[in-house]
């Protein structure tokens, strides 16, 4: 009994783990909603120097036009080839990058060029071009060489 106030003692409670497996549980979901499971990739960029050290003067530059509306145009050569989006230039069939890249190298194997130039437009957004550069090395283009940006739009060849 508490003798100053002539109250009863109370006897200690236990503490209850409840409350404590709740907040466990909500810092869980929080982390958990929050953390990001991306797998990170690595790309190969060459150097515009490097490139072009690695180029001689009788070799036509085999380009890569990424447009702004995310068509694609290859100039391989004298020929032109133009897809209206990327999943249609690779899609493998003859009429797609990988075919037309293929057949490019193997009519002239001493004057093709090791590796592509990719020039993207003035607007084309820097995740565009780095899934551009990452399904072209999936797809067996390549290497890809990323060029300078282009200063004016270049007309999509049909």
């Amino acid at each position: 009994m508490n003798a100053s106030l002539g109250l009863p003692a109370r006897k200690a409670r236990k503490l209850g783990l409840t409350a404590l497996i709740d907040v466990v549980f909500i810092l869980l979901m929080f982390f958990m909603l929050t953390s990001s499971f991306i797998q990170w990739r690595s790309l190969d960029l060459v150097s515009r120097a490097t490139a072009t050290a690695n180029t001689s003067d009788q070799h036509q530059p085999a380009l890569l036009v990424a447009h702004e509306d995310g068509a694609l145009t290859a100039r391989l050569g004298s020929q032109h080839h133009y897809w209206p989006d990327l999943d249609q230039a690779l899609l493998p069939h003859p009429d797609g990058l990988t075919s037309a890249w293929d057949q490019y190298r193997q009519n002239h194997p001493e004057s093709a060029p090791a590796n592509l130039t990719l020039l993207p437009e003035a607007n084309v957004s820097v995740q565009s071009l780095v899934t551009l550069m990452a399904r072209t090395d999936t797809a067996g283009v390549g290497p890809v060489n990323l060029g300078d940006a282009l200063e004016q739009e270049i007309p999509h060849a049909q």
